[in-house]
């Protein structure tokens, strides 16, 4: 698995658009890797002033049709991929690390009468801290109450579909940072390649950790 970032300016109009509906963005993420679609994780993130695109995959990134595209390429070198097995190698029960995840928090309700999962909402507002504290514990690690905060939170939309049938499409989103334990090292080390929650071709789900 692999851990790869490029540097992206937000100037760019292209981006925005692609960034204004995600799955355009998400396709031309999938361009980027050979063979059969992957649903690789993405998520658009920023360091002080600068932002990057981060994308988890089974193959290494080639970047150059999204250069193609967005005109991220300005001649100098933004890209970086690291292979993820080195940071599988030192994860540990017990350990803290500091994270961050953009996350699409949702709940379902079963309809009487049903034996489907029913239909799906977004979480309310007050709700959304203990959607990741439930969350953690199914997925090998462990946060409270005081030891993350929520970063950013809101909605966004957009249509999906072509110009005969499109679909409004509302995505809650909330972004999640703080310190983590981990609890089950192979539960942890399978949230962190394929992810938490839904919304995931729109750029959500994607777990990171740093010491």
């Amino acid at each position: 698995m692999y851990l790869s970032r490029v540097e992206v300016n937000m100037k760019n109009r292209a981006l925005l658009q692609g960034l204004a509906v995600p799955h355009f963005l998400h396709a031309a993420i999938e361009s980027c890797f050979k063979g059969p679609r992957q649903r690789n994780l993405w998520r658009l993130d920023n360091i002080g002033e600068k932002y990057y695109l981060l994308i988890i995959s089974q193959e290494e990134t080639d970047f150059s049709p999204l250069k193609e595209k967005y005109g991220f390429d300005d001649g100098e070198p933004v890209e970086q991929t690291v292979s993820l097995n080195k940071l599988f190698e030192k994860l540990d029960t017990g350990q803290k690390w500091r994270f961050r995840l953009c996350a699409n928090p949702t709940k379902s309700k079963k309809i009487e009468g049903s034996r489907a999962r029913g239909k799906v909402y977004a979480v309310k507002p007050s709700e959304v801290k203990q959607w990741l504290i439930d969350r953690a514990n199914r997925n090998g690690f462990s946060v409270s109450m005081d030891s993350f905060d929520v970063l950013t939170s809101g909605w966004k939309y957009f249509y999906k579909g072509n110009k005969s049938k499109n679909m409004r499409v509302s995505l809650y989103t909330v972004t999640y940072e703080g310190i983590l334990e981990i609890t089950d090292v192979e539960l942890f080390k399978e949230v962190l390649t394929k992810g938490i929650g839904r919304g995931k071709a729109y750029g959500c789900g994607m777990l990171t950790i740093a010491r």
